[in-house]
C-alpha cells in the first residue's frame, strides 16, 4: 500500500528496521515495487515475495506466485485494509497458510508466549507488549507459529511444493497494531524471512569457524551433500520429520556448497545454495602499521645492490668513439 507520505507508506517501518539488520544475521537485497508491476516483475532471482497489505492479485499473477512458491520460493502475506478475505481465499487459497475467515476489531490484544523462541525471543518484552487493534480472523492451522492471547492464530505457515508461505494476521505498519514501535519487531521480521527463505537464507549469511549451520531439509530428496572449501563431500541423511539438519564441520574457512540428492539411482544432485565461513575479525589486526624502512639496520645487515640502467652510459661511449675516429681521420688528411 504505497503512500506519498513516508510515515504512511506500508513499508516505511519495515525498511527502517531491515536497514539495521547486521549482515552477520541476514544479508538482504530489498526491492520495493508497486503491486501493479508484479505481473511484469521477473522472479527468477527472487528468494522471498512479501505481499504487504496488497489487494488480491489477478488470476495470472496468482498463478505466477503459485509456480514461484512450488519451485522453492518464499511468500509472506501481511494484513491491512486492502486484504479482502473472500478474494484472497479464492485466488490464493492454494498458497495461504490457512483460510481467512474475516477481519475483526479488537482491543489491545497481545501475543501469547510462543513455543519457538525465534519468533518471540525471551527478554524482548516489547514484542509481548505489542497491542493489536484490528486483525484477520484466521482458521486454526497445524503450523501456527504465533498466537494471540485469546488463542486465535497470529502467524501461520504452510509448505507448498518445495517452497513455504506465511500469513500474518496483523499489519507490518501502524494501521492495525503498534508492533513496528516495539524492539522485537526486527527479530520477528528476520525470523519470518529466514523461515520462508529456506536454503536461500543460508546463502545470505556468513558463519564463524566451528559454528553450527542449520540446513533446510529438501522435501523431495533423501540426502543433503555439503562440499567444503577443500573439495571434500559430507552427506547427511534427510528425515521427513525434521525441517533442519545441523551441520557442524565448519572448521575450514571458505565457501561451502550445499546440494540435495534423492534416492533414485543415477540422480543428479540439485544445488541448494551455499554459505561462507569467514575468519573471525577478533583474530586479525586490521589497524594501520608503520611503513617499513627502505634499509635494514642491525649488527649483520644484509648487503644490498642497486641496479641502474646502462643504456645511457653505452650511448655516451659510442658517441665518444665516433668523435675520436673523426678527429683522427681529419689529422691524417691534413
Amino acid at each position: 500500500d504505497p503512500h506519498p507520505g513516508s510515515t504512511d507508506d506500508e513499508l516505511h517501518y519495515v525498511q527502517r528496521a531491515l536497514a539495521l539488520l547486521p549482515e552477520s544475521m541476514l544479508l538482504l537485497s530489498v526491492r520495493n515495487i508497486d503491486p501493479l508491476l508484479l505481473a511484469r516483475t521477473e522472479l527468477h532471482d527472487v528468494d522471498v515475495v512479501v505481499l504487504a497489505n496488497v489487494p488480491a492479485p489477478s488470476e495470472p499473477v496468482a498463478q505466477r506466485l503459485s509456480h514461484f512458491v512450488e519451485r522453492g520460493g518464499g511468500l509472506i502475506i501481511t494484513a491491512g485494509n486492502n486484504v479482502e478475505p473472500a478474494r484472497y481465499n479464492g485466488l490464493l487459497g492454494n498458497l495461504l497458510a490457512t483460510r481467512i475467515a474475516s477481519v475483526g476489531a479488537t482491543h489491545d490484544l497481545r501475543f501469547a508466549p510462543a513455543q519457538d523462541a525465534k519468533f518471540l525471543p525471551e527478554g524482548l518484552v516489547g514484542l509481548r507488549e505489542a497491542r493489536t487493534q484490528k486483525r484477520l480472523l484466521l482458521d486454526p492451522s497445524p503450523q501456527t507459529l504465533l498466537s494471540f492471547e485469546d488463542g486465535s492464530p497470529a502467524l501461520c505457515a504452510r509448505d507448498v511444493g518445495e517452497g513455504r508461505s506465511l500469513l500474518l494476521a496483523t499489519s507490518i505498519d501502524a494501521d492495525f497494531t503498534d508492533l513496528p514501535f516495539r524492539p522485537g519487531f526486527l527479530a520477528l521480521l528476520s525470523a519470518m524471512l529466514r523461515n520462508v527463505a529456506l536454503s536461500a537464507s543460508v546463502a545470505r549469511s556468513s558463519f564463524s569457524p566451528g559454528e553450527v549451520v542449520e540446513l533446510p531439509v529438501p522435501k523431495q530428496n533423501a540426502w543433503v551433500e555439503v562440499i567444503d572449501p577443500a573439495g571434500h563431500t559430507q552427506r547427511l541423511r534427510a528425515s521427513a520429520e525434521e525441517r533442519m539438519l545441523r551441520f557442524t564441520a565448519t572448521e575450514t574457512i571458505g565457501a561451502y556448497q550445499v546440494r540435495a540428492l534423492d534416492s533414485t539411482p543415477g540422480a543428479t544432485p540439485r544445488s541448494r545454495g551455499a554459505f561462507v565461513v569467514a575468519a573471525p575479525r577478533a583474530e586479525s589486526d586490521l589497524s594501520a602499521g608503520p611503513v617499513p624502512s627502505s634499509t635494514r639496520h642491525g649488527d649483520r645487515s644484509a648487503a644490498s645492490a642497486v641496479r641502474r640502467p646502462l643504456s645511457n652510459l653505452v650511448y655516451l661511449l659510442v658517441g665518444l668513439l665516433v668523435l675520436a675516429e673523426g678527429v683522427v681521420r681529419l689529422r691524417r688528411r691534413s
